[in-house]
């Protein structure tokens, strides 16, 4: 991947085109990320930005060729049931022991999408599947904050070269549309990522999900004294959430169903 993406830019060069800055990652393997929850370094997000290719920068439709979707789709339903086991644990240790296997599973998937949003379709579905994962692999969430500033270009600048594209497919507008609404979900807990905030720390490693648990049960969880490093870690998630709210505010038009495309769909 690295030295095509070199040579595309080299020939960019040398044929006097305009090129934007090129990062050659040492990508991660799995084996250095396994069940670390480690997220994708900066260099592995900025590969994104790249074109796929000259004749489709966005890639091709990967949903249509079942034999390769279906993988992703496979390593997808797996994560999400490791994550659903985890939520439903209500002890240390069981939680413990599920967060490991979670983490593995998120990063079995995030090692098999990165390689295909960057060399061969950026379907919609493939990149919410992407997100997911910087939510659960960060929880500082500035990989999400990175992401949804690639997704937002995604969506509002290459919308109609985003797989499937308009030129060839007469339904490419509603298809990509109904993939949304299958990410955005009905109402807040039918949303994809909902699943995932819940992991987030309300205070020290009391996660989201914990605390709505002893809620439910009239009971507070022990909480220790707030740290310093504890409080400063709470203050930039909160910064970095208005960061990844800023990334969204492009998306209105669309997510409202106020724009032309929420319109038609």
């Amino acid at each position: 991947m690295v030295r095509r993406k070199a040579k595309k830019i080299n020939e960019a060069a040398d044929s006097g085109g305009t090129f934007n800055v090129v990062y050659l990652p040492h990508r991660k393997t799995a084996a250095e990320r396994k069940g670390k929850g480690m997220p994708l370094s900066q260099d592995e997000q900025k590969t994104l930005w790249l074109p796929v290719c000259e004749r489709q920068p966005q890639g091709e439709y990967l949903k249509a060729d079942d034999a390769r979707y279906r993988p992703l789709r496979n390593l997808f339903n797996i994560a999400q049931s490791s994550l659903r086991r985890l939520l439903q644990q209500t002890d240390d240790e069981s939680r413990a022991q599920y967060r490991q296997q979670m983490l593995a599973d998120q990063t079995a998937l995030a090692d098999a999408l990165l390689p295909v949003l960057t060399d061969t379709a950026r379907d919609i579905s493939l990149s919410g599947w992407y997100l997911w994962c910087q939510i659960l692999q960060d929880p500082s969430l500035c990989a999400l904050e990175q992401s949804l500033a690639w997704f937002s270009v995604q969506m509002t600048q290459h919308w109609e070269q985003l797989p499937p594209q308009h030129e060839t497919d007469p339904q490419a507008e509603q298809i990509k549309l109904q993939e949304l609404s299958l990410i955005l979900g009905s109402a807040t807990e039918n949303c994809l990522f909902y699943s995932a905030v819940l992991l987030l720390p309300v205070t020290d490693d009391i996660p989201y999900y914990h605390y709505l648990q002893c809620q439910h049960r009239g009971v507070l969880p022990d909480s220790p004294s707030h740290s310093a490093q504890s409080q400063a870690d709470a203050r930039q998630r909160i910064d970095v959430l208005t960061q990844c709210l800023a990334h969204l505010q492009p998306l209105d038009g669309i997510f409202c169903g106020t724009g032309r495309r929420a319109a038609r769909y």
